[in-house]
């Protein structure tokens, strides 16, 4: 297994529908431990990855983060530079 490999495996939040104080505290920090390894060490095929989690739409620095990791002729950048100009805008 790569050094990515576990990261792929994030599905999105803990009981994303509970409004419990202790399970939105569960949420929080789980959530946070996966975007911060993320964003700080993933490949840009994991990162775009977890960028299509409904949690990662409005992340401005993960998006950016993206732009800085895919080279400037990539096919996937305009997208990516597309969404960053919507939560700018």
């Amino acid at each position: 297994m790569g050094r990515d490999q576990g990261l792929l495996h994030v599905a999105g939040e803990v009981m994303p529908r509970s409004l419990a104080p202790a399970i939105e505290t569960i949420r929080n920090r789980v959530a946070f431990q996966p975007r911060e390894a993320i964003l700080n060490d993933a490949s840009p095929d994991v990162l775009l990855s977890y960028l299509r989690l409904p949690e990662a739409a409005d992340d401005v620095e993960a998006w950016r983060t993206a732009l800085r990791l895919l080279p400037p002729r990539s096919p996937r950048r305009s997208a990516v530079v597309a969404h960053v100009e919507a939560l700018e805008a």
